[in-house]
């Protein structure tokens, strides 16, 4: 089994005033995997058979945040406006390969093994991912650090929804009271 990963992340943070700030953040996740085995024909009860198993998965996600903290007279009361948007991109492609009546390992396809190539079989590329991007809102609030409620807007859109309905509206709402103090 051969694996390769790249895994990074970038974050950047900006504060225009002491009341607003931004936050930016991209990331990467990419790998390449194979797996190439040999089964011989005693095993197999027939052929000997080299296989190869290789995939790819790119997986990108960004999102950019603004906050804004809402100068109130009364300092026992505290209150923010978040607001967002976010967004994955998710790849998965690879593909299978069985080669039949060969004498050992065989680590690479295509044109270079043309002349075991006839003798492939279970050959595809299988190909799947999805995409997804989201806009969000939300709004804090406390009193004295005592009482807390907060509310939130998404909008979705994604791959993964029916083909019929690819955005989904996802509103929340909190309310939480600290008893101890």
């Amino acid at each position: 089994t051969r694996e390769w990963r790249y895994v990074n992340s970038l974050s950047v943070s900006f504060f225009p005033t002491a009341l607003l700030s931004f936050n930016l953040n991209a990331g990467a996740d990419i790998s390449r995997l194979g797996d190439f085995t040999f089964e011989d024909a005693i095993w197999t009860r027939d052929k000997d058979v080299s296989k190869i198993n290789l995939s790819n998965v790119d997986n990108y996600n960004t999102y950019l945040t603004g906050q804004y903290q809402i100068p109130l007279k009364n300092s026992a009361h505290e209150m923010t406006i978040l607001g967002g948007i976010e967004y994955q991109d998710l790849k998965v492609t690879g593909y299978d390969q069985n080669y039949n009546n060969v004498a050992g390992l065989i680590y690479e396809v295509d044109s270079i093994w043309s002349d075991v190539k006839e003798n492939a079989s279970a050959y595809y590329v299988d190909r799947d991912g999805y995409k997804f991007a989201s806009v969000f809102g939300r709004l804090n609030y406390s009193w004295n650090d005592k009482l807390f409620a907060q509310a939130t807007f998404r909008r979705d859109a994604s791959s993964k929804f029916g083909p019929n309905n690819r955005f989904g509206n996802f509103p929340s709402i909190g309310i939480g009271y600290v008893i101890s103090d």
